[in-house]
């Protein structure tokens, strides 16, 4: 008995209008509602594949950007190098060395008891001096190897090199390593300091910096 109360009582409902209209309000709602939530999940998904696809591009980006600031640095080393360097009966091109470098880089000595600490003006006068009397007739440094890390704007480089000439007459030689620092400025990659040391008995330049 009570079963067929409950049976008529729904069948009633259904017959209803406005009762039809509502069940099928809710329906249409909890319908949206799905809707919503996988539209919402697929676009999350896209979003998230777009980020990924985006951070490989920009890490070949940076990998390309590495490698060409890594030219740069390359070209600025050589440019120093060849800058000190000159032949017998020619002058070094000292004067050059002003534009591989920012204007308060420093040019530091370090294999006696104190550091010698110049700017390039100062690391240069001493030298032309000595060219200009006549003393240092020849003089050549290469680069033989060389350790460069670059991290955005700011790069290190250990420059190992070897060196020879002759001063008053007498010929010398010897090698050490730079330790060279490097930024990027507005008009591009220049050193702002570096400090060496020569190698001597008891310093011995170690078989991974050669």
């Amino acid at each position: 008995m009570k079963e067929k109360l409950t049976r008529r009582y729904l069948i009633g409902l259904w017959k209803n209008s406005d009762f039809v209209k509502l069940w099928l309000e809710l329906r249409l709602t909890i319908l949206i509602g799905v809707l919503g939530v996988i539209l919402a999940g697929t676009a999350a998904l896209c979003q998230q594949h777009s980020q990924r696809a985006s951070e490989k591009g920009t890490g070949m980006t940076t990998s390309q950007e590495v490698s060409s600031s890594k030219h740069k640095i390359d070209s600025l080393t050589s440019d120093f190098f060849r800058a000190v360097s000159f032949f017998e009966g020619n002058k070094p091109a000292y004067q050059n060395m002003y534009k591989l470098f920012i204007e308060s880089g420093q040019l530091i000595k370090n294999s006696a008891i104190l550091p010698e600490i110049s700017n390039v003006r100062q690391f240069i006068e001493p030298r032309q001096s000595m060219v200009d009397a006549g003393e240092l007739t020849d003089f050549k440094e290469v680069e033989t190897a060389e350790i460069t890390e670059i991290f955005g704007n700011v790069a290190h480089r250990f420059s190992t090199y070897e060196k020879y000439g002759i001063n008053k007459g007498a010929a010398f030689e010897g090698r050490g390593i730079i330790s060279m620092q490097f930024i990027m400025t507005e008009t591009g990659w220049k050193i702002s300091s570096m400090a060496w040391d020569d190698e001597r008995s008891g310093l011995t330049i170690p078989d991974r910096y050669k």
